[in-house]
């Protein structure tokens, strides 16, 4: 019965890190959708001179509309705050809905600080800032964790998310399943090796 312990610790680490490998990946996701929605945003601006009031509008109206506060920062503007305080405080109130690391969720809210109060020419740059910055972020999403968040993660993987789990072996395969009431089963089956490259 140890060994099948071990297994399973075994393999819920490793699913853990697949399951983490797939949140690298919507965060890098998520980071792509942002470079996108700010060149969608500087085309607005560069070729429609879209007045900052109307961005939301059109944000809403476009591929961008499920973007995780887009709707919330429209209808905070819509309430009478600034574009840069409903911006903020969308993402401040949304930013549970997203992977993308803190850092650039910062980075996000800062965009605002200075959209609808420069010239066009100035608005332009701050986009292409913006955007250079997403994109070399974009690039560094999948390297840089450090051992304490990776293994905070899946520490809470374990506890929280996992409901199945298969693993084929050399010598076995297990099962382990959750049911709704959180009875675990476990099963070991011996017999036929795997063969691995």
């Amino acid at each position: 019965m140890k060994t099948v312990g071990l297994v399973m610790i075994f393999a819920a680490l490793s699913l853990a890190g697949i399951n983490k490998a797939m949140t690298i990946t919507a965060s890098d996701r998520e980071a792509y959708s942002v470079i996108s929605m700010l060149k969608y945003i500087r085309t607005l601006i560069s070729y429609v001179s879209t007045p900052a009031d109307k961005i939301l509008d059109s944000l809403l109206e476009s591929e961008y509309k499920d973007m995780f506060f887009i709707k919330d920062a429209r209808e905070r503007f819509r309430r009478g705050d600034s574009f840069s305080s409903a911006w903020k405080n969308a993402i401040d109130k949304n930013k549970s809905d997203t992977c993308l690391p803190q850092d650039c969720i910062e980075k996000l809210k800062a965009f605002s600080d200075t959209f609808g109060s420069a010239d066009k020419q100035s608005e332009l740059e701050n986009c292409d800032t913006f955007i250079s910055y997403f994109e070399l972020r974009q690039k560094e999403l999948h390297e840089n964790f450090d051992k304490e968040s990776v293994v905070a993660y899946l520490v809470c993987q374990i506890e929280e998310n996992f409901k199945q789990l298969q693993l084929e072996a050399r010598e076995a395969s297990v099962s382990a399943l959750v049911s709704k009431k959180g009875k675990v089963t476990i099963t070991e089956a011996k017999g036929k090796p795997t063969s691995f490259k």
